[in-house]
């Protein structure tokens, strides 16, 4: 479980880390690369290990949409996570339910 979630850590932070540091900003590594890796981190926890057992996922498709739905769970444990945090650090310019909503909603459209 502690391999997925340095797994899911290190996947985020090849992605987002270099435009993080090249702000040098603490509450961006909080925001993009922490919340993104911490919520892939949880949802692998959660459903990663059928994806290695061969009776539960028995074809190709079975793996496919198990990774599909786990994608999608790290998304919205994200969205929420990333709304709470960017109120925490911007107090006053957004409202949490607002910004959880419309990151989970264009991640969505940008992703499916």
């Amino acid at each position: 479980m502690l391999l997925r979630a340095v797994a899911g850590c290190a996947v985020s932070s090849l992605w987002f880390l270099p435009a993080v540091l090249a702000r040098r900003d603490v509450i961006g590594f909080l925001l993009f690369v922490a919340a993104a890796g911490a919520a892939s981190a949880v949802a692998g926890a959660l459903g990663g290990a059928a994806l290695c057992d061969r009776h539960k996922t028995p074809a190709t498709r079975h793996a496919v949409f198990r990774g599909v739905g786990i994608a999608t769970l790290a998304l919205g444990l994200f969205a929420p996570l990333f709304a709470v945090l960017h109120g925490w650090t911007a107090r006053g310019e957004t409202r949490l339910i607002g910004l959880s909503i419309a990151a989970l909603a264009f991640t969505f459209l940008a992703t499916w």
